[in-house]
């Protein structure tokens, strides 16, 4: 008789009751293993590391980076043109009047005046002779500041006109008195040609600006008033780099 029949079969009185039996316990798996081998523990936990102990002084910090320079493209870079030496010469150069008045404004500040220097207009303009500036200095009135005398040495000496007889081939230096002592090297004949180059090209540049702002105005006028004639051009300069 199964156990749920002895449950719903009514109970005899005076007849103990006898007690159900338990099932019986679920049969254990074992665990599967490799055959020889036993299963793998469990690592044990690491220890926590000390810090190390700093010995010294701390290290310093690097220092901050510079900031970085900003990229920029190269300048172009305009050849020069070849420079070729003159080998001919157009003889002595003469004074013009804006070279006689820079004459008279150096002699103005001397004791004395020098023969070196043109006193009118058509005379020769002599190349000074090497050392020359400490000798007029010498001469100079005693109550002319120095920078006066050395901006009217150098106003001269810098002039367009004397720079082109130091150019010319087989030019000669000159003392105060005006006596050719020495003939002018060929570094400073060649300076003085390149110098000459460059104010040439400059006083051409000037012209050229010159006639296309008179163009410009001679429009502006004429859009102005269409019934109006154009103001007269300017009249033509002498040629050379003007005021040199």
């Amino acid at each position: 008789m199964s156990t749920r029949d002895e449950q719903s079969r009514p109970s005899i009185p005076g007849r103990p009751r006898r007690p159900a039996a338990k099932p019986a316990p679920r049969p254990v798996r074992p665990t599967l293993t490799l055959k020889g081998t036993a299963p793998a523990a469990m690592p044990e936990p690491l220890a926590p590391v000390a810090p190390v102990a700093q010995v010294g002084p701390a290290p310093a910090e690097p220092p901050p980076l510079a900031p970085a320079e900003p990229v920029t493209a190269p300048a172009r870079i305009r050849p020069k043109p070849p420079f070729e030496p003159w080998t001919d010469t157009i003889g002595p150069i003469r004074a013009r009047p804006f070279d006689v008045a820079r004459a008279r404004r150096l002699d103005g500040l001397l004791v004395a005046p020098i023969a070196v220097l043109p006193t009118r207009e058509g005379e020769v303009v002599r190349p000074f002779r090497i050392g020359l500036g400490a000798e007029i200095a010498a001469r100079c009135k005693p109550d002319v500041p120095a920078a006066e005398l050395k901006r009217a040495i150098q106003d001269y000496a810098r002039s367009f006109l004397y720079l082109f007889a130091v150019a010319q081939p087989g030019s000669m230096r000159h003392d105060a008195d005006g006596n050719p002592v020495e003939p002018v090297s060929e570094v400073d004949r060649h300076d003085a040609q390149r110098g000459c180059q460059r104010l040439i090209a400059r006083d051409r540049q000037r012209k050229a600006e010159r006639a296309a702002r008179a163009i410009r105005e001679t429009g502006a006028a004429l859009s102005a008033d269409p019934a109006g004639t154009p103001a007269p051009s300017a009249p033509p300069s002498p040629p050379g780099p003007a005021g040199r």
